[in-house]
């Protein structure tokens, strides 16, 4: 049986930074929006990084 310990307020890592999820999450984001400046449709984009098209469209939000 384990117990959980939860770590102090002080040592926990921010999400994504022991596995750098969080970077390459940002290149992916930062390449969308530069395809999509140059023009290719949220619907391919959608395709070509398996994200939906409504996922497409927050991270373009989230930029501007």
């Amino acid at each position: 049986e384990s117990i959980y310990i939860p770590r102090k307020e002080g040592k926990r890592k921010p999400w994504g930074e022991k596995t750098h999820s969080k970077e390459s999450t940002r290149k992916r984001n930062e390449e969308i929006r530069r395809l999509y400046k140059s023009g290719v449709p949220v619907k391919a984009l959608a395709g070509q990084f398996f994200l939906s098209p409504k996922s497409i469209q927050k991270i373009l939000h989230r930029a501007s």
